[in-house]
């Protein structure tokens, strides 16, 4: 009895609205208890203790406390609209809404409504029927839990005085179940989001690391006899670079925009971006060629705002040497 991992990758992971169905019922079952919060505050009523081992029900009795506690299940905020989730659990109808379930869509009740309402819950004790033919006797005990608190949160919502606004009376052990099904809801939707978070990190470990360096494509060749830059020279260029925007077609600069000028640049002595530094390198002077830059050759996490590059942006430059001194 725990986690079964080849399970969860064969019956949940492929399927997303399952893990969505999960959080519903972590939503409805909250729900429930915020509404309910009124009763199961009553110690009169329900002491939560067993009267056997004190020390667990006191530690019952602070936990119980600690989650009625939770501002999520405060009453609603004074001043605020229904539907508000500022005002708790019990008024957010923007998560889940047992008052819309059973609504026509132009926001009218059905004429059907309690019709529905009762077919609804005859469908539910029909599955809870099921449990009965289960044959393994610990499989049948914790189904026939779960399903009890399930149902109890559904009594609480959608019981015959649900829309009078007082809670329904509670049986000692719809209450055990209640809380006995968040426990089991919330603590396999928390599984569910370390899992995915581990196995996105798997994944991103695993993966090729991106491209790094430049690539160069000659556009217009150099004459066999031209000059090319040795470390410490300066070298002028006329440059275009693209990629604005992680939009690799879109210019962010040139040397041949309105007012700039060819720029000049002390090669091999990191005065510029890698690329550069590397790509002219290997140029001669009449060569045009583009250098296609990985982001760390560029502007590496950084990016360079004021030109509109991004973090970790790719680069593309057209580069065309005009002189080496």
């Amino acid at each position: 009895w725990g986690v079964n991992e080849e399970m969860y990758r064969r019956n949940i992971l492929p399927f997303p609205d399952r893990v969505a169905n999960l959080d519903l019922a972590v939503t409805v079952v909250l729900r429930a208890i915020a509404k309910a919060k009124p009763r199961l505050l009553r110690p009169a009523r329900f002491d939560y203790a067993t009267a056997v081992d004190e020390p667990a029900d006191a530690a019952t009795r602070a936990a119980l406390a600690e989650l009625l506690a939770d501002p999520l299940l405060e009453a609603p905020v004074p001043g605020e609209g229904k539907g508000s989730c500022r005002g708790g659990l019990a008024e957010c109808e923007e998560l889940f809404s047992e008052t819309r379930m059973f609504r026509a869509r132009e926001g009218f009740f059905d004429a059907r409504h309690d019709e529905i309402k009762t077919e609804f819950r005859r469908v539910f004790r029909n599955i809870s029927s099921i449990m009965d033919c289960v044959g393994c006797e610990k499989c049948k005990m914790w189904g026939k839990l779960q399903f009890l608190g399930v149902g109890t949160a559904l009594k609480i919502l959608f019981g015959d005085n649900a829309d009078s606004g007082e809670p329904p009376s509670l049986e000692r052990n719809e209450v055990i179940a209640l809380f006995n099904v968040l426990a089991k809801l919330a603590g396999s939707a928390g599984w569910l989001r370390e899992k995915a978070a581990e196995d996105a990190a798997k994944e991103k470990a695993a993966a090729p690391p991106p491209p790094t360096g430049f690539e160069k494509v000659v556009l217009q060749a150099a004459a066999p006899d031209a000059k090319r830059p040795k470390k410490g020279q300066k070298v002028t260029v006329h440059c275009t670079g693209m990629g604005k925007n992680g939009d690799l077609a879109e210019k962010f600069w040139s040397t041949k925009d309105p007012g700039q000028n060819p720029f000049t640049f002390q090669i091999g002595m990191n005065r510029v971006i890698r690329a550069w530094d590397e790509g002219v390198m290997t140029m001669a002077v009449g060569e045009k060629a583009l250098i296609k830059s990985s982001a760390n050759y560029a502007y590496g996490d950084r990016g360079f705002s004021s030109w509109g590059i991004m973090p970790k942006s790719p680069l593309i430059f057209e580069i065309e040497v005009l002189s080496i001194e």
